[in-house]
């Protein structure tokens, strides 16, 4: 009896993601501390993983 897990492969595709077309990660940032409060901005994470900046 075998243990390796079975893979599947995916088909083959030629999908392009459209470019991303909004606001600069600096805009958003300068938006979000115009406009909501201090202690929610502290919540928000800054890592450029999470945030795409």
């Amino acid at each position: 009896m075998s243990t390796t897990p079975k893979t599947a492969k995916l088909p083959d595709n030629d999908l392009k993601p459209v470019p991303y077309r909004g606001p600069s990660g600096d805009e958003v940032l300068a938006l979000t501390q115009e406009y909501l409060n201090l202690g929610i901005i502290t919540y928000i994470p800054q890592s450029p993983q999470y945030c795409g900046w």
